[in-house]
């Protein structure tokens, strides 16, 4: 006799939206990256899917990552997914996969070092190579 499939018993909270809720069912117990299109959804998506842990009774396994958020609160995230035993989900944007941690103090840093650069656009974070063409048109422009 044929047996039914087992329904899974970690679900999403009925009424969630269909993608954060695949992302929900599917992350459990798994070391997982999401990335968002800007931090407003990182941050958006990181507290839907706590929400939904609340919801279920669960423990909150998931952290979010972006360059607007404090060095320090960047790290201990950072932190956490180097760790080999942890099994939390990251929601993220881009700038962790290209590896940029902006600093608001980057150009006195460099200047520190001796580093010669000219600052173009507003130097606070990543942006996409249209606009930095753009600005350096400018720039030249103006010269």
């Amino acid at each position: 006799m044929p047996t039914l499939p087992e329904v899974p018993k970690d679900l999403a909270p009925e009424l969630a939206d269909p993608g954060i809720g695949y992302v929900f069912e599917h992350t459990r117990n798994k070391k997982c990256l999401v990335f968002a299109n800007s931090r407003e959804e990182a941050e958006t998506t990181t507290a839907t899917l706590r929400a939904y842990c609340e919801a279920k009774g669960e423990p909150d396994r998931f952290l979010i990552h972006h360059g607007n958020l404090s060095q320090s609160f960047r790290e201990t995230a950072e932190d956490i997914m180097r760790d080999e035993e942890s099994t939390l989900t990251t929601v993220t944007t881009s700038t962790l996969e290209l590896g940029i941690r902006p600093t608001p103090n980057l150009k006195e840093e460099w200047a520190e070092l001796g580093v010669p650069m000219t600052e173009i656009g507003d130097a606070t974070g990543a942006g996409t190579i249209m606009k930095a063409i753009w600005d350096a048109y400018e720039v030249a422009n103006s010269l």
